[in-house]
């Protein structure tokens, strides 16, 4: 968290110089859901009027200006089914069967959204990323798994509709509704949208400058 310290070493330095407000925003929890940024937006009057305002994010980049960001969007799908004991695991419905092959599916969306990037971009990787980060099921070795759940992360490009890639998730969890016996249900828990800022905006040149590069 180094950019935190020389945020406030720098405000501290220049406070009697300032021309307009100057607002340091720490978040967090931004890799599990945003909350800090969420709790921002709804308490607006914690930072006062931002309008038309310079936002300098304290991430590292090696000085070198980032004039884009992907978005953030979660997706929770759970599938239920009915539980049995192992000794006769055909008596029930196995929620783990079924998320097997969602999570082959969804693996399978993930690289046709590598395979649709655009030819040009400044992000690394070059596309909408997905990643099944929690997967869970099932809750002794004895018994068929009742229920089953797995946790998306999506990560848009800028420009990029995330509604429109989630469309794309439930052919796979509503063909697998019946699947065993299986049922499917999700929710939304995070989706904040990507942001770019156009690099002839006269702060992105200032600090796209070769002599604004140096620590001083």
């Amino acid at each position: 968290k180094g950019a935190v310290a020389c945020q406030l070493e720098a405000a501290a330095a220049r406070a009697a110089r300032l021309r307009r407000p100057l607002v340091l925003v720490l978040t967090y929890a931004e890799e599990v859901g945003c909350h800090g940024a969420l709790h921002l937006v709804e308490e607006k009057a914690v930072t006062g009027d931002l309008s038309g305002a310079v936002c300098l994010v304290g991430e590292p980049t090696g000085l070198v200006p980032v004039t884009a960001h992907k978005g953030y969007g979660g997706v929770r799908i759970e599938l239920r089914g009915e539980s049995a004991h192992s000794s006769d695991p055909w008596a029930g419905a196995d929620a783990s069967l079924a998320l097997g092959t969602l999570l082959r599916d969804l693996h399978e969306l993930r690289e046709s959204l590598r395979e649709e990037a655009p030819l040009s971009t400044v992000h690394d990787p070059p596309c909408t990323t997905l990643n099944t980060g929690v997967v869970r099921a099932g809750t002794a070795r004895n018994l068929v798994p009742p229920s089953a759940s797995v946790e998306l992360e999506f990560r848009p490009l800028p420009g990029a509709d995330l509604s429109d890639t989630r469309t794309r998730l439930p052919s796979t969890p509503l063909r697998i509704t019946g699947f065993s016996g299986c049922g499917t249900g999700s929710a939304t828990t995070c989706a904040p949208s990507s942001t770019t800022t156009h690099p002839s905006l006269t702060h992105h040149r200032i600090f796209a400058s070769p002599s604004n590069h140096s620590l001083d």
